[in-house]
């Protein structure tokens, strides 16, 4: 089944309010889910910052085909970013030391950043080579990186000691990560073999090798990508040259995947991630004729109805999907490969024809290539709320008039203006206003947004009683 842009675009309005009952009833931020993810650094300079209403950078030293990585501590504040070869700080310098670091510009997925447990300025860089060859050592491919970001006044500095360390032996040119309570777990998987690797990283350093003998062999050299879900129960890996997908359990508390089963018949397969609530897969196929956006709904009892439950998304001519990323907003972010555009699917947990695809739905300095940078997946992960339709106080906030030219006004019903909290998004996921601290007493709080463009916005109002959200539309 496909759907184009087109009629996506037709759907759109008629569609919004499906996102609305998504974000009401489904989403909010896990505990776990805080800002590190915030700053991107990617392509030919490109930059995104999911704190900022207008999203793109155009600040970054990054160049690179694939590989990216960036950390941010957990207020949103820039730490560093890396392409696997070279460290660059929040003021965009080279890192003391941060050259020559043993990965590859070209690996699908090459390197992640991974803060040391209960610290808030040690760090571990992870690489991988591009295609299991490691140019400097084909014996050990998996490598870390130590850095110090106190040192320098806050510039960084690399652990000479602890710089290029090898790990494991050749594996394929992806590496993802997930927590397992206050620990990380970094997963790669062998070069040509059926084999999973996982380190842990405590406070104390790593933890490993488990590795899990299951799944397949991608004999044809390991190009794709590899993602845990967020709630750390699944991992699932593409295969590109073989035009396969693996989607398999994994077990946070003892780091062993196992339960591997095998989609075919996605040609040229590469990009891959879930969605917040870890139940939709989505992968990306690239090439003549092929370029489509896929999901899966893992809710379903086996592999087989989750492999034919395939839903495609067909892009606009000449835009070109290649990595995914999800965003800590829930948004699913699609690279434009070749371009100098995001799409993405604002209501990534929601079904096929209900799904919110905007092919080009940021444009960023820059060009984009083929990657996205890679993030400890549990910083994306939401857990469900229950929000009582019924709470008097709660329903009581009323917001009118609706549709308006703009002008709002918030009805704050029983409960108190001073407690109420006010956030407005767009349907890119933009915070395009927001306030609290209202007079005492207040009754009506009006809201102007005349400075913003027509369309489908959303009102998020957070209360002591709880919290809900209203569809605006200005026309």
């Amino acid at each position: 089944m496909k759907i184009t842009t087109t009629t996506t675009q037709k759907r759109q309005q008629l569609l919004a309010y499906l996102l609305l009952f998504t974000l009401v009833v489904l989403a909010t931020r896990n505990a776990s889910a805080q800002r590190e993810a915030s700053n991107w650094y990617f392509g030919n300079k490109a930059g995104l910052n999911l704190e900022n209403v207008t999203y793109s950078m155009n600040d970054g030293a990054l160049v690179s085909n694939s590989t990216c990585a960036s950390i941010a501590s957990p207020q949103g504040d820039l730490r560093m970013y890396t392409n696997g070869v070279t460290l660059w700080n929040s003021k965009h310098l080279v890192i003391a030391d941060g050259t020559g670091i043993k990965g590859n510009t070209s690996a699908s997925q090459g390197s992640i950043i991974v803060p040391v447990p209960n610290s808030n300025h040690m760090f571990y860089v992870f690489t991988a080579p591009s295609n299991g060859v490691d140019i400097y050592n084909n014996a050990d491919s998996l490598r870390y990186t130590i850095v110090d970001m106190s040192a320098n006044d806050g510039l960084g500095q690399v652990d000479t000691d602890h710089k290029n360390v090898p790990l494991y032996g050749q594996i394929e040119e992806k590496i993802t990560a997930v927590y397992s309570g206050s620990s990380v777990w970094i997963i790669a998987h062998g070069f040509k073999t059926n084999k999973y690797v996982a380190y842990k990283l405590t406070a104390s350093g790593l933890e490993g090798p488990v590795e899990s003998t299951v799944g397949t062999a991608d004999n044809l050299g390991g190009r794709g990508c590899m993602k845990a879900s967020p709630s750390g129960e699944k991992i699932a890996r593409t295969m590109s040259l073989q035009n396969k997908l693996e989607l398999a359990d994994f077990d946070a508390a003892t780091g062993i995947v196992s339960n591997a089963s095998i989609f075919s018949n996605l040609p040229g397969v590469y990009g891959v991630d879930f969605s917040s609530f870890s139940n939709r897969l989505y992968v990306t196929t690239v090439g003549v004729n092929q370029n489509y956006i896929h999901q899966f709904n893992l809710k379903l009892d086996s592999p087989s109805q989750i492999e034919a439950s395939k839903f495609t998304i067909t892009p606009p001519a000449n835009t070109f999907p290649s990595a995914l990323q999800l965003g800590y907003n829930g948004i699913l972010y699609i690279a434009n490969s070749q371009s100098n555009t995001l799409g993405n699917i604002t209501n990534a947990d929601t079904l096929s024809n209900a799904l919110i695809y905007n092919a080009l739905a940021l444009t960023v300095p820059g060009n984009i290539y083929n990657g996205l940078p890679a993030f400890n997946q549990s910083y994306f992960k939401r857990s469900p709320i229950v929000l009582s339709v019924n709470d008097d106080a709660l329903a009581s906030l009323q917001v009118y008039p609706n549709p308006s030219n703009g002008i709002f006004r918030l009805s704050v019903g029983k409960n108190k203006s001073q407690d109420i909290k006010l956030n407005i998004y767009s349907m890119t996921g933009s915070v395009v206003y927001s306030a609290e601290n209202f007079e005492e007493g207040q009754n009506v709080i009006s809201v102007d947004l005349t400075n913003q463009p027509a369309g489908v916005y959303f009102f998020d109002i957070n209360t002591p009683q709880g919290k809900t959200i209203k569809r605006l539309v200005i026309n």
